[in-house]
């Protein structure tokens, strides 16, 4: 396997965060504001130990049989109703095996961190059980190996890049545990989504020595990444020119998800962008008034009142309508209902995973998959210390 890739050293601001023979991720699972109340549940069957450095004292461990009764209370962390005086990380461990937080289990450590006046729970965890974790909520079950494959380096790309933006400007985390970044939910076991992980294990996309912004989305829809208007949907193309492929993906044609549409009545759709516009009332009609070259919809006007107009962000529709799917979308007004139509799931650009699982089952390999989506590229390949001390 290794003799299709260009291996390169990543050394410098890598192993800058690397220990020897290991790679973490930082996690966000909980962002509590100042004024905020808020109780974390996190247990294990097999015991709970909780470090602290509380002010005046040195370093302070406290064991909980199976859940730490830990409360956030204006910036005020109290555990087991103790108040807990210190600005230093706080880091829970399980005893032994898993910690369950919210129902899941997760892998690595828990640290409470405290920074810019907020309280952040993060998830310390090693890249590969990360990535492992992660094919669990943005795959799609069943789904075969090679897809899996795909899956895998395109997330390792995503937090590899995300760990060194996060270092630039000093966040206590790496990434986020949404779909503002990549959905992850903790650890459910899937000998696919494993072995996809181990046979690529360190292999990540780079452009130009740098690991890539592998954006990806459930379907295309068709649509040509290269006439997205970059600086509207927030992308710079010169700087990531793999995101503006021009071959258009015609692999996801047969997916459910390549079509979709609603129809609601003009009340309802007042009654959400209510939310978002104080004065609105009566609304007769919504038109789109911007549209990329790609189809994709900037900016959307709404008619209301008396001859009244107020033009929004077109991802408004996106964010109050769990029922648009992306940013390719008609409206079509009728009677009293408007007619929503569009065509595929996320926002177009990177790898579209259905396409992707369409590829596979046409007899594509991972290798030639992931050059497709994201042209220019090479695989690289991270290099730990130990690795590079062999070799020297």
């Amino acid at each position: 396997m290794i003799s299709y890739f260009k291996l390169i050293l990543f050394i410098f601001p890598l192993y800058l965060f690397c220990p020897p023979n290991k790679t973490y991720v930082k996690v966000l699972l909980t962002e509590i504001t100042p004024h905020s109340v808020k109780t974390l549940n996190i247990s294990s069957s097999h015991g709970i130990i909780v470090d602290t450095k509380e002010d005046g004292h040195t370093k302070r461990s406290y064991y909980f049989k199976n859940s730490v009764p830990l409360q956030i209370d204006h910036q005020t962390v109290f555990l087991n109703n103790k108040k807990i005086k210190t600005q230093h990380p706080i880091r829970i461990n399980a005893f032994d095996g898993h910690i369950r937080y919210n129902h899941e289990n997760y892998f690595g450590t828990f640290y409470i961190l405290f920074h810019d006046k907020k309280i952040y729970l993060v998830n310390k965890v090693e890249l590969e059980d990360y990535i492992y974790s992660v094919l669990r909520t943005e795959g799609w079950p069943g789904w075969p190996l090679e897809v899996n494959k795909v899956f895998a380096i395109t997330c390792r790309s995503y937090v590899i890049k995300k760990v060194l933006e996060a270092r630039t400007s000093k966040k206590p985390f790496h990434i986020k545990n949404s779909n503002a970044h990549q959905t992850y939910r903790g650890i459910r076991h899937n000998n696919v989504h494993k072995q996809a992980v181990d046979e690529t294990a360190g292999i990540f996309l780079g452009y130009k020595n740098q690991p890539i912004a592998a954006m990806f989305d459930s379907c295309c829809g068709g649509i040509s990444p290269a006439q997205i208007n970059g600086s509207l949907a927030g992308v710079d193309f010169k700087k990531a020119p793999y995101l503006a492929r021009k071959q258009i993906c015609t692999h996801c044609k047969k997916c459910k998800i390549f079509h979709w549409g609603f129809e609601l009545p003009l009340k309802e759709f007042e009654h959400r962008f209510a939310t978002i516009v104080s004065d609105l009332e009566n609304l007769t009609n919504i038109t789109i008034s911007k549209v990329d070259n790609a189809g994709l919809v900037h900016k959307l006007t709404l008619h209301y009142g008396n001859k009244k107009i107020k033009v929004v962000e077109g991802k408004k529709l996106y964010s109050l309508f769990t029922e648009v799917k992306s940013s390719v979308f008609t409206i079509t007004k009728k009677k009293d209902n408007l007619v929503i139509k569009g065509q595929g799931y996320g926002h177009h650009l990177g790898l579209c995973q259905w396409g992707a699982w369409q590829m596979v089952k046409d007899g594509w390999n991972y290798i030639r998959i992931l050059h497709f989506f994201y042209p220019g590229t090479t695989f690289m390949q991270l290099k730990d210390k130990e690795s590079e001390k062999e070799n020297s």
